[in-house]
C-alpha cells in the first residue's frame, strides 16, 4: 500500500525536494525521505549534509505544519496551514485520500507552502544512468524490471548505493539468466563493471558452448573490444576454422563492422587455401589497410554503372 502511494510521486515535482542528476545529465525528481529510507549511501550523504553549504543550498527536508482541524490562516492573498506539530509533506500525502485531495488537488495559487525555496541537485557519478534510474524507480514502486541487458548495471548501481536486497536479487537473477543466448552480453557488462568473478563464469559458458554462442543473436550485439577478448580467450581451446567463422559472422553483420575487420584479422589466423575463392578475395580486401577507400571506390563505381 505504501508503494502504491509512493509510485505516483516518482520523478514528479509534487513535494520534491531533491533532483538527482545522473551521469548523462538527466534530472530525476526525488524526495530525500524516500532516498535516505531505501539507501544507506544516500542516508549517509544527506545526514552528513552533503549539500548543506549555503552556496549549494542544503539537503534539508522541508517540514510543514498542519492543525488537527485543518484550520486556515490568511496572510494577504496566501493561505497557509498552521499547527505546532511538524509533519513531512510526503508522510501526509501517504496517509489517505483526504490528505491527497488537500495536498495534490488544490489550485496552484493556494499551494504556497509546498514550493518553499529552490530544489537541490545531487549529481551521482560512477554508475550507469539506466541502472541508477531503475534503482530510484524501485524505491518508489517496489518493482524492478530487468533483463540480461540491464541486470548487471542495476546490480552495480544497487551495490554502490548500499541497497543490499536489490543487489542480492540481481546477483541471483543474473546467474539464472546465464546461458549460450545471453553469455556475450553478460560478459560484456561484467567486463564493463569490473565483475571479474562473474565475467569468468560467462567466459566459461562461451568456451564450453562456443558454437551455440557464436550462432546466437546475442553474439552479434557485442562491440569489437568484447569480440576480441572472446576470440583471444578461445583461440587456445578451438580450431582456427571455428575462430575464423566466429569473427566472420560478427564482421559480416554490418558494413561498419566490415571496416573494423582488419583489426580483428590481426588476431585470427586462418589457412587461406581452405577458403572459397570469393571468401579469399574478401579476406584479402579486409586485410587491406585502405579498406575504407576500397569500399568508397566500390560504391562510386556501382552508382556510375547504374546511371
Amino acid at each position: 500500500m505504501v508503494h502504491e502511494g509512493l509510485a505516483r510521486f516518482f520523478n514528479r515535482e509534487t513535494f520534491s525536494d531533491l533532483t538527482v542528476v545522473d551521469p548523462d545529465g538527466n534530472r530525476i525528481r526525488c524526495h530525500q525521505l524516500v532516498l535516505s529510507s531505501c539507501s544507506r549511501k544516500f542516508a549517509d550523504m544527506l545526514e552528513q549534509g552533503a549539500l548543506s553549504n549555503p552556496k549549494q543550498a542544503g539537503l534539508r527536508t522541508q517540514s510543514h505544519t498542519v492543525t488537527q482541524g485543518w484550520g486556515l490562516r490568511r496572510h494577504g492573498q496566501q493561505t497557509s496551514y498552521h499547527s505546532s506539530v511538524p509533519v513531512d509533506c510526503m508522510q501526509l500525502a501517504l496517509l489517505g485520500n483526504a490528505l491527497r485531495v488537500i495536498f495534490c488537488k488544490r489550485p496552484k495559487h493556494s499551494f504556497p507552502f509546498v514550493s518553499a525555496g529552490k530544489v537541490e541537485e545531487l549529481p551521482v557519478r560512477g554508475v550507469d544512468a539506466q541502472g541508477l534510474y531503475l534503482v530510484l524507480r524501485f524505491f518508489y514502486t517496489g518493482e524492478c524490471h530487468v533483463d540480461h541487458t540491464s541486470v548487471i548495471a542495476v546490480y552495480d548501481a544497487a551495490n554502490r548505493l548500499d541497497v543490499d536486497g536489490l543487489a542480492t536479487a540481481c546477483d541471483v537473477y543474473s546467474k539464472q539468466l546465464l546461458g549460450p543466448g545471453t553469455a556475450c552480453t553478460l560478459f560484456q557488462q561484467a567486463q564493463r563493471f569490473a565483475l571479474q568473478e562473474f565475467a569468468e563464469s560467462c567466459s566459461r559458458i562461451i568456451r564450453v558452448r562456443f558454437d551455440e554462442v557464436v550462432h546466437s543473436e546475442d553474439f552479434l550485439t557485442v562491440d569489437r573490444p568484447t569480440l576480441m577478448k572472446i576470440l583471444e580467450d578461445n583461440i587456445p581451446h578451438h580450431n582456427e576454422g571455428s575462430i575464423f567463422r566466429a569473427a566472420w559472422r560478427w564482421g559480416m553483420s554490418s558494413l561498419a563492422r566490415m571496416q573494423e575487420m582488419p583489426k580483428v584479422f590481426k588476431m585470427v589466423k586462418v589457412r587461406l587455401q581452405q577458403l572459397p575463392a570469393s571468401g579469399f578475395q574478401l579476406y584479402l580486401l579486409l586485410r587491406a589497410t585502405d579498406f575504407s577507400a576500397c569500399l568508397d571506390c566500390h560504391y562510386i563505381c556501382s552508382r556510375r554503372c547504374r546511371t
